[in-house]
């Protein structure tokens, strides 16, 4: 039979396995630790519609951007 101070290490070693397992956010999970410098590697941005585009293109000219 195990003794009490076994029975708690365990059981303390159990509690902070499960603490550090479910420590960690669900936004943070499946994201990118490791980066390469000058290379974007995320997810690819949705393409703007053709109208949009125009709009925007004519509120700059408006503004004298271009």
């Amino acid at each position: 039979m195990k003794s009490k101070s076994e029975t708690l290490a365990l059981t303390t070693m159990v509690v902070l396995g499960g603490l550090f397992l479910a420590g960690c956010k669900e936004e943070e999970q499946d994201r990118i630790l490791l980066f390469e410098k000058g290379t974007y590697l995320g997810q690819d941005d949705d393409s703007m519609g053709g109208t949009t585009a125009e709009e925007l293109r004519a509120r700059a000219k408006n503004q004298g951007a271009l």
